[in-house]
């Protein structure tokens, strides 16, 4: 299956894995390019659809997501990461 015509995985948490399997297999030594390719068009379909659009990027409880760049600044985004977590931890 072409990786662009992939479904965008179900939750930032399942995105999250499928990123984390394609760096894995980017670092090893015996890397097919055809499949490299194919990887780097997935993973840049995972980021665009999950809106990560830099690095930090954080993903709370596989509910929700939040970066510097969306909250404003670095300051803003520490403080919604603490509110989103006690969402989280609340059951919210």
């Amino acid at each position: 299956m072409n990786p662009t015509s992939q479904p965008v995985a179900a939750g930032y948490a399942e995105a999250l894995s499928e990123l984390e399997g394609i760096l894995s297999n980017l670092e090893r030594a015996d890397v097919d390019v055809d499949v490299l390719a194919a990887q780097v068009q997935r993973a840049t379909q995972l980021a665009a659809a999950y809106k990560i659009d830099g690095v930090p990027t954080f993903g709370i409880g596989g509910k929700f997501i939040t970066s510097p760049s969306m909250a404003g600044s670095n300051g803003n985004s520490l403080k919604i990461l603490d509110t989103l977590i006690d969402r989280v931890r609340k059951g919210a």
